[in-house]
């Protein structure tokens, strides 16, 4: 196909501050250094979750240079997801560059004029439940409600790219939105009290391409590709990152949506057992974990603890780049006298273990536990007192015997 303008679709970036911080920018940089060598860039395309929570400055700082170098080669798009603060991404709207860096908050259509043409694109920044809960509707009614005003924006949304088609735009559709039936990273479909888009949402942008960020696991669904995230959030995110590469075709109708492999370490949970015969686990043979994350959680027998050998848990992960390991002591002494964990008074408790033991207690001693366990503070003070006192009497007449005598 001979393309007239391509875009680079960035999914989630999420920057924060933690350990996994510099393997995100790597990935946006290998993202910048590819988009530059395209032969026709025609904009670049952020699909939101910019940030992971509330920026700090070095975060800003370092999203503002990289949107700085893209914005001098061509436009930038910026959605809003929801993990990026209210009003927090206008600042980028204000960098100086050769071209402009759009912030979306709310949905529209931005219009590109690029060297190669131009190109309309229809926004969906996340759609924040807050709204519709501001104006006092129930959860249920916020999500019937919000479902019917995305179906309502959509439409608005498509129809304005229709009219952009006909004056010769390319088209196409962006989003950072739940659509009904993705797959999360976890495998398991995402059902949730969000508000989502479907097939029938989808199917108003028939015939150009539909992209969007927000589900970490890049995958195709109704039509729409998601770019999936840059770098790897979390243990569960274990498929490959990519980015996307939209090409828009001179002719209405003529579109490609490219996936470009990001060279990520992994991030490996293993379950493993500790025992007198080794350390055994469930990684399969031949992983590479040269520079991945490797988080070990193993099981042992607690009373075979100080006979195990603890630190050849971390021999088979020497090459990882950091190493998390969780050790778990499993019980496995059973209770001599299973009556006296199950009694529970202490008067019951101790006749338990006379009955276990083959002793006899004193009715006299459980007599003073019953009164421990019932009694409040201050009866027992003035019982014990009074006891004291009637021991001290007859130690008296005990005595006054001895001198009469």
């Amino acid at each position: 196909m001979a393309t007239n303008l391509q875009i680079p679709a960035i999914g989630d970036i999420h920057l924060q501050q933690d350990g996994r911080r510099e393997q995100r920018l790597a990935s946006w940089d290998r993202i910048i250094t590819d988009g530059l060598d395209l032969p026709r860039l025609g904009a670049w395309l952020c699909l939101g979750d910019l940030f992971h929570a509330k920026s700090t400055a070095a975060d800003r700082n370092d999203a503002a240079r990289r949107l700085q170098a893209m914005a001098n080669a061509a436009p930038v798009i910026l959605l809003r997801g929801n993990h990026d603060h209210e009003g927090e991404l206008t600042v980028f709207a204000k960098l100086k560059a050769t071209h402009a860096i759009t912030v979306v908050e709310h949905p529209g259509v931005v219009r590109i004029d690029s060297r190669y043409g131009a190109v309309s694109v229809a926004c969906l920044p996340y759609p924040f439940k807050g709204m519709l809960a501001a104006m006092g509707l129930s959860p249920d009614e916020a999500l019937r409600a919000g479902d019917g005003a995305l179906l309502d924006i959509c439409r608005e949304l498509a129809a304005e790219l229709a009219d952009a088609r006909a004056d010769g735009d390319a088209v196409l559709f962006a989003a950072h939105v739940n659509v009904t039936g993705a797959i999360a990273s976890s495998g398991q479909p995402n059902i949730g009290r969000e508000l989502s888009i479907a097939a029938e949402h989808l199917a108003l942008f028939a015939d150009m391409p539909k992209v969007a960020g927000h589900i970490h696991k890049s995958q195709d669904i109704h039509g729409l590709t998601y770019a999936g995230s840059i770098a790897r959030q979390s243990f569960g995110e274990t498929e490959d990152k990519r980015y996307l590469v939209v090409a828009l075709g001179p002719a209405q109708g003529q579109h490609a949506v490219s996936s470009r492999p990001l060279d990520v370490p992994a991030m490996l949970h293993v379950e493993g057992t500790l025992s007198r015969e080794g350390f055994a686990h469930d990684l399969p043979a031949g992983t590479d974990i040269e520079g991945a994350e490797v988080r070990v959680r193993y099981r042992y027998a607690q009373s075979e603890q100080r006979f195990l050998d603890h630190a050849s848990v971390r021999v088979p992960f020497a090459g990882a780049a950091t190493l998390q390991v969780e050790p778990i002591a499993v019980p496995d002494r059973a209770l001599r006298a299973p009556a006296v964990a199950q009694a529970v008074t202490l008067a019951d408790k101790l006749t338990a273990w006379a009955l276990a033991t083959d002793t006899v207690t004193p009715a006299s001693v459980l007599e003073k536990l019953a009164r421990l366990q019932t009694q409040d503070e201050a009866t027992l003070r003035a019982s014990v007192e009074a006891w004291l006192a009637q021991a001290e009497g007859l130690a008296a007449q005990e005595s006054g015997k001895q001198v009469a005598a």
